[in-house]
């Protein structure tokens, strides 16, 4: 069930792209008064079960770029639809494996096609669309947030990218960004301590070892967690980046 469905119909009746969960229509419970929105079924959950069932220290990289490469080109049909996700996470993602047939897609098929979830949070931008617009309601989930949504001066597209970034950086530790092992115990204050964190760091989360990583990977990271808003990367030019290959 959803509280507050009607912008959620809203957006996911215009989208139609092989990387967002398809909406199939909705459904209202008349004893209960709620309604419901029914989505296709996704063989494979989420990522972040994925990730705890499967991969605690972090997906193959061979995964994780076959499901960077699938989110941006989903997050870039959002953003030249004039929508912004603004709740991307692992949990926010599911994976399809019902498309996973060995050497179908050549030898990474196993991990099958992601898709983007999730549009209670999401917004239509007006006007210019620039990522300059403001957005006063803070909406996301905490790890992922930009620094710019926190502070609610200009929550756009390019907040977006910041958490694509996060959502990198997630399936390739298997820890959100900012993730501590000696955190504080979830709760209100944690969260504040969370969002000063990302307000008041002057650069990117913690990263693994450049070392770990393919230095391409490791520039998309660092490109993804730029904090000057006029130096992040837009989702065109990061569809151009080595990395991403495509």
């Amino acid at each position: 069930p959803n509280p507050n469905p009607n912008q959620e119909i809203a957006v996911m009746q215009r989208l139609r792209h092989e990387h967002i969960v398809q909406y199939l229509g909705c459904a209202r419970d008349v004893l209960h008064g709620e309604q419901y929105i029914l989505m296709e079924y996704v063989v494979g959950g989420t990522v972040k079960a994925m990730l705890a069932r499967s991969y605690p220290r972090g997906l193959p990289l061979a995964a994780v770029q076959r499901y960077g490469r699938h989110l941006l080109s989903g997050l870039h049909f959002l953003h030249e639809a004039m929508i912004i996700h603004s709740d991307l996470k692992g949990d926010n993602l599911l994976v399809d494996l019902s498309r996973a047939a060995p050497g179908a897609e050549g030898a990474d098929s196993e991990w099958g096609r992601l898709k983007i979830a999730d549009f209670g949070s999401s917004r239509e931008l007006s006007g210019s669309g620039t990522h300059s617009m403001h957005e006063h309601a803070l909406r996301g989930s905490p790890y992922w947030l930009a620094p710019e949504a926190i502070r609610g001066v200009g929550a756009g597209r390019k907040a977006d990218v910041w958490a694509l970034g996060g959502v990198l950086l997630e399936m390739l530790t298997g820890k959100p960004p900012w993730f501590e092992e000696q955190a504080t115990p979830p709760g209100q204050f944690a969260v504040f301590q969370i969002l000063n964190r990302i307000v008041t760091a002057t650069g990117p989360p913690p990263l693994p070892p450049a070392e770990t990583m393919p230095p391409a990977l490791h520039d998309l990271l660092l490109a993804c967690f730029e904090r000057n808003l006029a130096k992040r990367p837009t989702t065109t030019q990061l569809l151009a980046h080595p990395w991403i290959g495509v």
